[in-house]
């Protein structure tokens, strides 16, 4: 049921949008692309390899006209954390994994300006990024159960907010159906999850330390296919 909260509210934008900004232009458009986090990992043992490996986001947003170059936009994005460690150079093979998965709700301004008689355009965006999560989750895995996990240090945010900043283009096929690219940035100015953990032997030998801690920043690369309404070409 949580899941359907943001889909309800970008379809009251849009019904609102279409009464109060009907002489102006609203667009809809799918986006998806790779997001890739930046996390701090460190290991003091120097005997882990640590893998977070860029994961598909995909997306529904509205972008709705206030007044000439400037929008305001809205939409629901699915995304995943995901980090695994695993253990090297070990008859053992200790992984450790941490997942979660999120529901984010943009916040922007764009200022838009358009070139080529309204077939392409460019803009730039600011504005926050409201992340609703789930509890993340640890777990290791030992090929002969030899070692024990122990939890040192664990504080995990599930819902916060996020800066966003980002630049992008639309190049319309036709009079309303167009495709384009985007790049944000995301930036925390507090932590979102900071873990430690270590595992050791049953003969307490062979002790591993985890260090990982992450603000929320992340880049994301995104392609969208979408929709412009009540817009007229060479209006005069």
């Amino acid at each position: 049921m949580m899941k359907l909260i943001p889909l309800l509210v970008i379809l009251v934008f849009i019904a609102i949008s279409q009464d109060c900004f009907g002489k102006t232009s609203t667009i809809i458009a799918y986006e998806v692309g790779p997001t890739k986090d930046d996390i701090s990992f460190f290991n003091p043992q120097h005997n882990v390899k640590f893998n977070s490996d860029p994961t598909g986001v995909p997306g529904l947003v509205v972008t709705q006209q206030l007044y000439k170059s400037l929008y305001f936009e809205t939409g629901v994005y699915s995304d995943y954390i995901g980090m695994d460690m695993v253990l090297l150079q070990s008859a053992d093979t200790t992984n450790l994994i941490f997942s979660q998965e999120e529901i984010q709700v943009p916040l922007r301004l764009q200022l838009r300006q358009y070139f080529f008689n309204g077939r392409l355009d460019f803009y730039m965006s600011a504005g926050t990024m409201i992340v609703i999560g789930n509890d993340g989750w640890s777990d290791l895995y030992t090929k002969n159960n030899k070692t024990i996990l122990t939890t040192d240090k664990y504080l995990n945010k599930n819902n916060y907010t996020l800066m966003e900043f980002g630049v992008g283009a639309d190049f319309f096929i036709s009079k309303n159906f167009f495709i384009g690219i985007k790049y944000r940035y995301t930036a925390g100015f507090s932590t979102k999850f900071d873990m430690e953990y270590h595992t050791q032997g049953l003969d307490q030998n062979n002790r591993t330390d985890y260090f990982v801690k992450s603000n929320g920043n992340y880049h994301s690369f995104m392609g969208s296919i979408g929709y412009r309404i009540s817009w007229l070409w060479n209006k005069k």
